[in-house]
């Protein structure tokens, strides 16, 4: 801001100003903030911008943990080159065109992280991340791919594994624990469900359900906290289980504990198993005894 350094250190002296980073200083009576920090690291560096991880969790991205990631990511062009032992620092091709703000902190612009985080974070985290940009960004699809078309077609890094990921991300899903519990079934040599498929019985409609295997007669529904720890959407889901299973469809839910607890997976996975099985042999019952409302 080009004030003198007797000014700057009087105001540090008298305890208005703190040092945020070397050449940055912020007021006292703030708060420190993770944002705080990335915008000082910014302010250091002339022309940087955060980048990977860093701007992932300034766009508020999935598949990054559950805390800032530390150390800050920042990009700086090629024909640069600083040192800061506390922060990773990138030097890429081009920045010009490729970067927003967002809160007023400079960061690569969307496509552009998403396609860093593809060759930063593993296949699954990364589709996470894609698939929370695209839940609430419609046209996010398309400008990403336009932003691809950019990069050599040969190139294995990066772009690449983006490439692969809209193939399998065709479209956003409702929420994490869905993309979660789609990986683990994408492994798991079971059959593929139809999925967010409105199902009826005589009285009509009885709601869309997560998943289904019509010829099982499965359906399964995944429960975050976020949309279902309600009394009107439990009392709702409630009711639609209860003729989900007058109508003879097997129910199973799955909530992010189920996953995320030790072994869980492997137990959501045996108990889809058993399920499959039981639904067969049920089902072969019907067709030799023709048992009423399973055929």
């Amino acid at each position: 801001m080009g004030m003198h350094s007797n000014s700057i250190d009087h105001r540090i002296r008298r305890g208005l100003w703190l040092r945020a980073r070397p050449g940055v200083y912020r007021f006292a009576a703030c708060r420190t903030s993770w944002h705080q920090s990335v915008m000082a690291a910014c302010l250091q560096i002339p022309g940087a911008v955060a980048y990977g991880r860093t701007a992932g969790w300034l766009y508020g991205l999935d598949g990054l943990g559950r805390s800032p990631p530390v150390p800050l990511e920042l990009a700086v062009e090629r024909t640069r080159n600083p040192r800061c032992a506390d922060l990773h620092v990138y030097r890429i091709r081009r920045l010009t065109g490729e970067w927003t703000r967002r809160d007023g902190i400079p960061v690569t612009h969307l496509p552009r992280t998403l396609i860093d985080l593809a060759g930063l974070l593993k296949f699954n985290d990364a589709e996470l991340a894609l698939d929370s940009a695209m839940r609430s960004r419609p046209g996010l699809k398309s400008w990403l791919r336009r932003v691809l078309a950019t990069y050599p077609p040969h190139d294995r890094g990066a772009p690449h594994v983006m490439r692969k990921l809209l193939e399998v991300r065709t479209s956003p899903s409702d929420s994490g624990l869905e993309v979660k519990f789609e990986q683990l079934l994408r492994d798991s040599g079971l059959p593929e469900p139809t999925y967010r498929t409105p199902v009826c019985d005589e009285d009509g409609r009885i709601g869309s359900v997560d998943y289904i295997w019509p010829d099982y007669r499965i359906v399964l529904q995944t429960h975050g906290w976020q949309w279902h720890g309600y009394k009107q959407r439990w009392n709702t889901d409630i009711r639609q289980r209860r003729r989900l299973q007058a109508d003879n469809w097997r129910v199973l839910e799955v909530t992010r504990e189920d996953l995320e607890e030790p072994n869980g997976p492997e137990n959501i996975l045996a108990l889809l198993r058993r399920t499959f099985s039981n639904s067969a042999a049920l089902l072969a019952l019907a067709a030799e005894q023709t048992l009423p409302g399973w055929l």
